[in-house]
């Protein structure tokens, strides 16, 4: 198989189970920009989760390719890169750390995932963006034409072939299983999408974890601080019980003394008022 065969085969493939986007043989901006064979993403503006499948179908260009790391210009503009050959060609130990690795068969048409690829985080660009837009619109829409046409011409020559009850047959049986793959891709979706819900949820409940957090430092803070403690020392409940223990019988120590004051203050007043009396007594009876 050629390699824009092969190529034009994945785009296809990837189109019937997955609806992402697909872009095929594309510069990701301008001269000099890396070209994967296929350039793919989520239809999601939040996620596209962008990937580029690199088309090998020498063992010779493989080597080529990994040897000079044309690969990681990849890295810029896609999570992850996927290696596609045909079956056989290589092994998953071939493919560089990180990458992932399809196999194609010729003779039932199908195409196996070997080894999935390390995703990483990645922003794009906005010339990367602005490329789509302008120049990549026609590119996904040729692809869709194309499989559209293959697809007449293959239905026009088994019919031709087997005869029109037989095709009709054959080709439920495809609709079905596209009606199937269809089913499958709205229910990984589904996961996809309870997925992102369950991560904001977590990070919700994280933040939220992290704000009491604070909270309780706050206020173990104060709690050092009013109870007079050395807040490099740790404590425990009962030290704490035993600390506002030792605060409260100070206070009544304290307020015992200031009553015995107070009382001492009173005598003395009273001493003070009943002297002159005394004088006065004295001064009457010796007259």
């Amino acid at each position: 198989m050629k390699h824009d065969e092969l190529m034009i085969r994945l785009a296809d493939y990837l189109g019937s189970i997955s609806g992402r986007m697909m872009w095929t043989d594309m510069q990701l901006g301008p001269s000099g920009s890396p070209r994967p064979d296929v350039y793919a993403m989520d239809k999601s503006f939040a996620h596209p989760k962008p990937v580029a499948y690199e088309v090998k179908v020498s063992l010779s260009d493989f080597r080529s390719d990994v040897t000079k790391g044309k690969w990681q210009s990849y890295l810029e503009f896609a999570g992850a890169v996927i290696f596609v050959v045909p079956r056989g060609l290589i092994t998953k130990n071939d493919v560089p750390n990180g990458c992932g690795l399809m196999t194609y068969n010729a003779d039932t048409d199908t195409f196996a995932s070997v080894k999935k690829p390390t995703l990483h985080p990645v922003k794009l660009p906005e010339r990367v963006m602005l490329k789509l837009l302008i120049d990549g619109v026609d590119r996904v829409h040729e692809v869709n034409r194309r499989r559209m046409l293959d697809e007449y011409r293959i239905e026009k020559r088994v019919r031709k072939a087997l005869g029109d009850e037989v095709a009709g047959a054959v080709f439920d049986i495809r609709a079905a299983e596209q009606r199937r793959d269809n089913e499958l891709w709205r229910i990984q979706q589904d996961i996809d999408a309870a997925k992102r819900r369950a991560e904001h949820l977590q990070q919700d409940v994280q933040r939220e974890r992290e704000r009491v957090d604070d909270f309780a430092a706050k206020a173990y803070a104060d709690l050092y601080e009013i109870l007079g403690l050395d807040p490099s020392q740790k404590m425990g409940a009962y030290q704490f019980q035993q600390r506002i223990r030792e605060l409260k019988e100070a206070l009544c120590r304290d307020t015992a003394i200031v009553n015995l004051e107070n009382q001492i203050d009173q005598i003395r007043r009273a001493v003070e008022r009943s002297t002159p009396m005394e004088k006065l007594r004295q001064a009457g009876g010796g007259s």
